[in-house]
């Protein structure tokens, strides 16, 4: 009888670590799918990164084209209120 019973208690270790085994194999193959989402997120964070960069750039040139236009139109307008201005002291004179 204690053959047999040292014969159970080693299919007993080996069904122990047969599932242990296969319990790390698991693990593994999550590990890696993991791995390789976090890989794919990562590039599609850099992607979007990109794309604001580029996003942004694009913003900052047309602020600035814009800020060129303000001051031009500025410039204008105060070349516009010097000619009211002449007109209204030549039309006085006139009188």
């Amino acid at each position: 009888m204690g053959i047999f019973s040292e014969e159970l208690l080693q299919m007993d270790r080996n069904t122990v670590q047969y599932m242990i085994d296969e319990m790390q194999e698991t693990i593994d193959r999550q590990k890696e799918a993991l791995a390789e989402k976090d890989n794919a997120l990562a590039d599609a964070l850099a992607e979007r990164d990109k794309a604001l960069t580029e996003k942004n750039k694009a913003l900052a040139e047309k602020d600035k084209y814009l800020a060129e236009r303000d001051k031009a139109l500025a410039e204008k307008e105060r070349e516009l209120s010097e000619m009211k201005a002449r007109m209204q002291e030549l039309a006085a004179r006139s009188k």
